[in-house]
């Protein structure tokens, strides 16, 4: 039974460290835009519609003149997240299982096929050393979105909200 669980625990090591490796043509960036790309560069293109109140907030835009049909989908919306003026996220919104899955197919068209954890569960995951992305549908609300993130800014923003924890602490 011990050797069973080994064998077990093995190949889904395995399978994680394989599927890492099918993130093929990992992007740095979204749509021409590098991580870590300063806001300034782009204000001019872009509007303000959302804060996320992640990392001590996340300014959510829309870009003027984006193309919101993405293979065969039509989308309601990209958003592009800056966090202390450096781009760290996009995300492509849909409403329909048609539209979100016609987004997922082209994104296993460009980068290869994703991880599933639960195949219950339309949620999908590729992890790059530049890029993380997440594709998934909510079947109660039937929205689905794709995500992008960038790996090196959200670690900063990961440590700057530590080190804002740490100083927190210390107000006990």
């Amino acid at each position: 039974m011990k050797k069973l669980i080994l064998v077990v625990l093995i190949l889904v090591l395995m399978q994680g460290v394989c599927a890492a490796d099918r993130f093929q043509n990992e992007p740095d960036g979204f749509r021409g835009i590098k991580w870590g790309a300063t806001f300034d560069s782009y204000k001019d293109e872009m509007k303000l519609v959302d804060t996320d109140e992640s990392w001590g907030g996340v300014g959510l835009y829309v870009k003027n003149g984006d193309d919101y049909k993405i293979g065969s989908a039509v989308v309601d919306r990209i958003e592009y997240g800056f966090w202390q003026g450096q781009l760290i996220l996009a995300t492509i919104h849909t409403t329909g299982y048609v539209n979100w899955n016609g987004v997922h197919e082209s994104l296993i068209a460009k980068f290869g096929h994703p991880v599933q954890m639960n195949r219950y569960i339309e949620n999908y995951n590729w992890w790059g050393s530049k890029t993380l992305l997440s594709s998934n549908f909510n079947e109660v609300s039937k929205k689905g979105k794709a995500s992008f993130y960038s790996k090196i800014v959200t670690d900063t923003a990961t440590e700057w909200e530590k080190g804002k924890a740490k100083q927190g602490a210390n107000s006990f």
